[in-house]
């Protein structure tokens, strides 16, 4: 994507702002990543040109929002523009056509809220519902380490799993997980405090519904 800048039309420098990989659907994409009201505002527009495995990341994780509003006023590119939830799951996907002035807005469904826009390709195959999987291994690596035990009804233990080499839940749930941990500890907020078990409960539920796996030996 770097190689194919709007010099005429350059208002953010694209090779000074980070980068992270994110996974959909079992595609893996780098994507630019505009945190300060500038860089979201600017998007795309000094691309002229978008590799199928690039796009841009606006961040509202820390300021989350029930509604947002973008537009595709010089911007040449057609665009699938993503809403993610803080459940890291696609809200919505709206089209963005080139240089088009027409408002886009989504609006998040009750008790939620939009933490993050992605913009990739229209080609690209995405949709309503889709987990958006971005994981830093450092959230990870806070965790203390400790043994997964497995426990009789009268808490005596049934089964030692280990220590720090098996998961209960996927890297998706994982990361939402902390995150909502995360806030909870930091607001000590009850309502924080009932989404991170409402959560947790549903992870679980989801997993005792799941068809059974194997690996063959």
């Amino acid at each position: 994507m770097l190689n194919q800048i709007n010099n005429d039309f350059l208002m953010i420098d694209y090779k000074n702002l980070p980068s992270i990989d994110i996974t959909i659907n079992n595609k893996t994409y780098n994507l630019l990543v505009a945190k300060t009201d500038e860089e979201k505002e600017y998007g795309l527009k000094g691309v002229k040109e978008l590799d199928n495995s690039e796009g841009m990341w606006f961040s509202y994780e820390d300021a989350p929002q029930k509604e947002l509003t973008f537009w595709m006023e010089s911007t040449s590119l057609k665009l699938n523009i993503a809403f993610i939830n803080e459940n890291y799951e696609i809200i919505e996907v709206l089209k963005g056509e080139p240089n088009s002035l027409e408002y886009l807005t989504c609006i998040a469904p009750d008790n939620s809220f939009i933490i993050a826009v992605i913009e990739l390709n229209q080609s690209e195959n995405i949709k309503s519902g889709d987990e958006v999987e971005i994981l830093d291994e450092s959230d990870l690596q806070d965790l203390p380490t400790s043994k997964l035990l497995v426990l009789n009804d009268d808490g005596t233990v049934q089964f030692d799993l280990g220590s720090g080499s098996n998961r209960i839940f996927s890297r998706i749930s994982s990361r939402v997980i902390i995150h909502k941990a995360k806030k909870a500890a930091s607001s000590k907020s009850d309502t924080d405090y009932k989404a991170l078990g409402r959560y947790i409960f549903k992870e679980l539920d989801r997993q005792d519904n799941r068809d059974p796996e194997y690996v063959e030996k």
